[in-house]
């Protein structure tokens, strides 16, 4: 065999070994600390147990974060499953038809710091509309026929909380904040592996880029 065709042949077999390593590796190759590299002034960290569970924890600013389940391999890709389900950071307390035009909706807490910056979506047949409550907590939309709205807090970003209220003739509309709010949902969320390294996606956490978390 001259000199190119063993070259040939390592380099195919290097590559097939690239490919096929994270199909061989075990919970306790993959189990441990990784941080987040490349985001300024975010502090954030997943680790990875031997028993498939997981903690996750994210902070920005005055947006502390955390989420915990458990995670699975799957043909070489890390599966994370939170406790947290999606759309439910939300409670409708209250719905009322009032007197008056268009929609209120008002968000209620014991923390009047959370009953701002939630960010409400409305949307007619024909129309979107979008606002940010106050202190307050209080959103109007100066329109008839809203048939959806979600809300998303805008300090604790996620799944969005959705109303459909295409058969409620309520224009009142008020909420809790659940417990959850601090959690972040980890829906089957796919973690690519390479080397010590997870990549993945979040675009309420990470915009739109892919956070790289590697171990020490």
């Amino acid at each position: 065999m001259n000199v190119e065709a063993l070259r040939s042949r390592v380099i195919r077999l290097l590559l097939l070994l690239a490919v096929t390593m994270p199909y061989l590796l075990s919970a306790q190759d993959i189990a441990g600390d990784y941080s987040l590299h490349g985001f300024r002034e975010v502090a954030s960290g997943l680790r990875l147990s031997a028993d498939h569970t997981f903690e996750f924890f994210y902070t920005y600013g005055a947006s502390d974060r955390q989420a915990s389940g458990t995670w699975s391999l799957d043909s070489g890709t890390v599966l994370l499953q939170g406790s947290k389900k999606k759309g439910q950071d939300f409670k409708l307390r209250k719905s009322a038809r009032e007197g008056g035009p268009g929609m209120v909706i008002k968000i209620s807490d014991k923390n009047t710091y959370l009953q701002q910056s939630v960010v409400c979506f409305a949307f007619t047949d024909r129309d979107s509309m979008i606002e940010e409550s106050g202190i307050d907590g209080i959103v109007r939309f100066n329109a008839d026929g809203i048939k959806r709205i979600e809300l998303i807090h805008a300090v604790f970003p996620d799944e969005p909380t959705i109303i459909d209220c295409s058969n409620d003739p309520s224009n009142y509309f008020e909420f809790t904040l659940n417990p959850s709010l601090g959690e972040v949902v980890f829906d089957r969320v796919a973690v690519s592996l390479e080397g010590q390294s997870l990549r993945f996606s979040n675009k309420y956490l990470f915009g739109d880029r892919v956070a790289e978390f590697t171990k020490p």
